[in-house]
């Protein structure tokens, strides 16, 4: 888990969504149950990139084609209802050769197998040949953006190739420190907050900020368990007794920063040019350790890793931290934030997850994990930690129809207690892949879903409504995903007349990557269940399927929202590494 944080309101008594403080920035991961039962499509996903793995999942997707394909007329045989441009080489002769047949040069078509070693020999390389032009799975978006190889269309801009860098290189670059185009102003009731200062499109980089101090841990997922996470004063305590700072930074933390007394003036362009400049003589920090414990309680950040996709391309470890970024702590909090953060190297990116126009305020979460559960126990969390309730257009909504005291209401806050404590015993049966369980606990999960839509069509919520409320209680969801991908993977068990195909679930699947993209748009976990879902609907459905498509687009649009407008090739190898990590 994240550093804990606590601390007294963010930045007055009236301020309704805070100035950002020792939040976990969209710290929604997967539980290792999750990541565990998608390895199949990983693996896949890493072996077309050149990252290595299996190639379970495109098995399983000849395997699901190959009775179909047997059953065609031998004059319907031909390359042109086999061989889908889109579709990766590997996987159609994959689900040819499963289904028995072989490719004649001559007759330019697909035939049954009659045995005849020496024509299936000579008929090996055509077959080759013919297809080699059809890239596997791994390109998505990259050569014609259609899904095959080739060159790209355009150079790569010199943002794109700065994008690159940043990814990237592993010679310890670092994105420098950017103000973009935001701007610092008083909000009735909020006291300060960011708006941004022209129309921005989603994926625009906002600011990039360098710390004061940080401090990196190993998470739960790679070894530790969270105790090992630093508290918020373990980071205090390092600042006062090892962290100097340079003249501009020393005002930030002593006149900027809220410290939950008074109010603090607005910093202007010169305090921010300073602080990018880091000019002057470094001091030790002097002030008093009361009051560092407070401005760090109410301005720190912390998460479990920083960018996966990210760390392994420039050969670093994604490794939790906690840090105090002063730009960033002026965001103000939302249940329903447009914009993502997370870091690189000790820069702290945040980036426009959707369209904004002028003057539109930029948000974050400040509940990390938190921000999936409901309505009542987000206002708890956010009162104690900071002093505030949310007044956010998902909350404001969420009180329509399920506030304190509605039917709808409690059922989500028993739901979310009920999910918290199946998904222990979820976990173990996976680990001991008891099947008769995991059918018993899809069952349980299937029939509270059922009641939970049946509530809300009662309440008469909107489809917005709906996401967010579904978001509520997400670990129901989640855990229904996790038992379909299970007992799909059971499929292919047992002896060889007894195996039926395996294909990978995509329905559940596709529910959990929607309810994030409505609430934690270009959030890790967001951009990684849309990968996933991009990947199975194309193996499933192939490539010129419908659903195959919005896979492909919501896809793009997480990874654009969380990483800018990059290269297509960048695209695909961000994705990539994502899925085989």
């Amino acid at each position: 888990a994240a550093a804990a944080t606590a601390g007294a309101a963010p930045d007055a008594a009236s301020k309704q969504d805070g100035t950002s403080s020792g939040q976990e920035q969209q710290g929604l991961d997967l539980p290792e149950a999750q990541a565990a039962s998608n390895a199949a499509t990983g693996a896949a996903v890493g072996a077309a990139a050149g990252k290595g793995g299996g190639s379970a999942a495109l098995s399983t997707a000849a395997a699901a084609d190959s009775a179909a394909a047997a059953s065609l007329d031998e004059e319907q045989m031909d390359a042109s209802d086999f061989v889908d441009e889109n579709d990766g080489a590997r996987v159609w002769t994959e689900r040819l050769a499963a289904a028995g047949l072989v490719y004649d040069e001559e007759e330019e078509e697909w035939e049954e197998n009659v045995d005849d070693d020496e024509d299936l020999d000579e008929d090996e390389d055509d077959i080759s040949s013919l297809l080699t032009e059809v890239t596997p799975y791994g390109t998505w978006f990259s050569g014609d953006g259609s899904g095959t190889e080739g060159e790209d269309v355009a150079q790569e801009t010199e943002e794109q190739m700065e994008l690159s860098r940043w990814y990237t290189s592993q010679d310890g670059y670092l994105p420098p420190s950017t103000w973009g185009p935001v701007q610092i102003v008083s909000m009735k009731g909020k006291g300060r907050g960011l708006v941004v200062s022209r129309d921005v499109q989603q994926g625009q980089l906002l600011l990039v900020s360098q710390p004061l101090a940080m401090l990196e841990y190993v998470s739960e997922g790679q070894g530790k368990g969270e105790d090992d996470a630093p508290e918020n004063e373990e980071l205090a305590d390092h600042m006062r007794a090892k962290v100097q700072l340079n003249p501009a930074q020393h005002l930030w933390l002593n006149e900027l920063l809220w410290d939950g007394q008074g109010e603090k003036r607005l910093p202007t362009q010169e305090d921010i040019s300073a602080l990018h400049a880091a000019q002057g003589p470094q001091t030790p920090i002097t002030m008093d350790l009361e009051r560092l414990y407070r401005i760090v309680n109410l301005n720190c950040q912390g998460e479990e890793f920083k960018d996966i996709s990210a760390s392994t391309l420039r050969g670093e470890e994604a490794v939790g931290h906690l840090g105090l970024w002063p730009e960033a702590a002026l965001i103000n909090h939302s249940c329903t934030p447009n914009a993502t953060s997370y870091v690189i190297g000790d820069r702290l990116i945040v980036r426009a997850t959707e369209e904004l126009a002028a003057g539109e305020e930029v948000t974050l979460s400040y509940l990390g994990r938190q921000l999936t559960m409901p309505l009542q126990m987000r206002q708890a969390e956010l009162k104690e930690k900071f002093g505030f309730e949310a007044k956010c257009p998902r909350t404001r909504a969420e009180l329509r129809s399920a506030g304190p005291g509605s039917k709808l209401g409690e059922l989500l806050n028993e739901t979310a207690a009920w999910c918290s404590e199946l998904s222990e015993v979820l976990d173990t049966a996976l680990e001991e892949e008891d099947m008769t369980e995991i059918a018993e606990i899809r069952g349980e999960l299937e029939q509270r879903k059922e009641e939970v839509e049946a509530a809300m069509r009662t309440a008469k919520v909107t489809s917005k409504a709906r996401r967010w409320l579904q978001a509520s209680v997400y670990d129901l969801y989640d855990m229904i995903s996790m038992c379909a991908d299970e007992g799909e993977s059971d499929k292919g068990k047992g002896s060889a007349a007894q195996q039926e195909p395996q294909v990978l679930d995509t329905e559940a699947l596709a529910v959990c990557a929607r309810i994030l993209e409505s609430v934690a748009r270009g959030s890790d976990a967001q951009a990684y269940l849309a990968a996933e879902y991009m990947v199975r609907a194309g193996v499933r459905f192939g490539q010129h399927h419908e659903e195959t498509h919005q896979a492909r687009r919501m896809c793009k649009a997480a990874f654009t929202a969380r990483y800018g407008p990059v290269s297509d090739a960048l695209l695909d190898t961000l994705i990539a590494t994502r899925l085989d990590d």
